[in-house]
């Protein structure tokens, strides 16, 4: 976990909460999308920018910028679980539907 700080932050502290906002923003944004194809591109953004947010965050500059960094890669951490979510949803409702026409 050395290499991981947001991970590590959020195991041993109560940043579980920047977690659950981005993943309520996250699911409201996801669940309203109609294409798959927009969810997929959300989730690929969100762990985009997790990935940038974690990597920087190695990089030692100030306090300030970690704090931020470790807000925003939570807050995506959360979307991206989030967007999963959603697509399982829309999987499901459209398998179903098919279903129903049969």
């Amino acid at each position: 976990m050395h290499h991981f700080p947001i991970l590590q932050e959020l195991f041993q502290s109560d940043s579980v909460i920047i977690l659950l906002i981005g993943a309520v923003i996250g699911a409201v944004i996801f669940c309203t999308a109609k294409e798959p194809k927009k969810i997929s591109r959300g989730l690929i953004i969100s762990i985009i920018i997790y990935a940038t947010c974690e990597g920087l965050s190695n990089i030692r500059t100030n306090y300030f910028l970690e704090l931020i960094l470790l807000f925003a890669g939570t807050a995506a951490l959360g979307a991206a679980a989030s967007a999963v979510i959603c697509m399982i949803i829309k999987r499901r409702q459209q398998a179903t539907a098919l279903h129903r026409k049969e």
